[in-house]
């Protein structure tokens, strides 16, 4: 049934997992962006960059002073946890955060990393 998920059974200890793991470790993005599974990992790059695709089956945090990163790509899939805040009562110009550009035209399929979700 659409619409009905569970909690990957791999991300049971996500909570206490540290963010030590970088984003910009992976750079340059020629394949698409995987965080794995029962991992953590910190979104450090800032300005703008451009991904092949973004697939979050563990969690992916964006710290709350995550100031103008601009994400182009084709295809944004949450599996697992996306934790985005910012540090600005109002939203503006001035506080500028984070921003995602969903880009092309092609259908991208959601290939599930467990059964039943």
């Amino acid at each position: 049934t659409i619409g009905r998920f569970r909690a990957l059974a791999c991300n049971a200890a996500l909570a206490s997992a540290p963010c030590t793991n970088l984003v910009s470790s992976l750079a340059p993005f020629a394949s698409p962006v995987v965080i794995p599974c029962g991992e953590c990992w910190t979104f450090d790059v800032g300005g703008n960059v451009t991904f092949t695709g973004l697939d979050v089956v563990g969690r992916l945090v964006f710290p709350a002073d995550a100031r103008a990163a601009r994400i182009r790509t084709p295809s944004v899939v949450v599996q697992g946890e996306l934790a985005l805040t910012a540090d600005a009562a109002v939203v503006s110009p001035a506080h500028r955060s984070v921003g995602v550009v969903l880009t092309g035209a092609d259908d991208v399929l959601f290939a599930p990393t467990e059964e039943p979700n």
